[in-house]
């Protein structure tokens, strides 16, 4: 312990359990957690603990679940899988809110008519050439923007809205 301060205490795992404990009060022990999620107190210990290095995706697939947290999916995919530390975009859950990410996203939505058509110019003849390629790019820069706001849209719903399937 440095300053008081024990390792897990800034562990991903152990903070989201905090947080869902506070409306879901078995999860305030480790044991009520690893009891919901179907593992032993010692795995979800060594998890909080950060002893375990890589938890098993089922495991955070599970907690982000039970812990109303779909941000510990993204915190998996960025940290620990190493395609999705290459391909998936980090997503700020600390500022998202449900106005901004609409602006952000119908703001991208605004420039899909000159990517598309962009697009279509680029490709008509099935060559890219050269001087095509920048902007090919900036297409592909508006298409990655748009999948990140929309996967930022996606969290902050999975977060704040019980979505009851038909």
């Amino acid at each position: 312990m440095q300053n008081g301060h024990t390792k897990s205490e800034g562990n991903v795992y152990l903070r989201y359990r905090k947080e869902a404990a506070e409306e879901q009060k078995d999860l305030f022990s480790r044991e009520g957690a690893a009891k919901r999620l179907g593992i032993s107190t010692e795995s979800l210990r060594d998890y909080e603990r950060g002893v375990t290095k890589t938890v098993p995706a089922d495991v955070v697939l599970n907690m982000s679940i039970l812990y109303k947290a779909p941000e510990l999916r993204n915190h998996y995919c960025r940290n620990v899988c190493p395609i999705g530390e290459k391909y998936t975009p980090q997503i700020d859950t600390e500022k998202l809110e449900i106005d901004r990410l609409t602006l952000k996203l119908l703001n991208e939505f605004r420039k899909i008519s000159s990517v598309k058509e962009t697009l279509v110019e680029i490709v008509a003849d099935g060559v890219i050439t050269d001087d095509e390629q920048p902007d090919l790019r900036r297409v592909l820069e508006t298409l990655d923007a748009i999948s990140v706001h929309t996967q930022e849209l996606r969290v902050w719903v999975e977060k704040h809205i019980e979505i009851k399937d038909d």
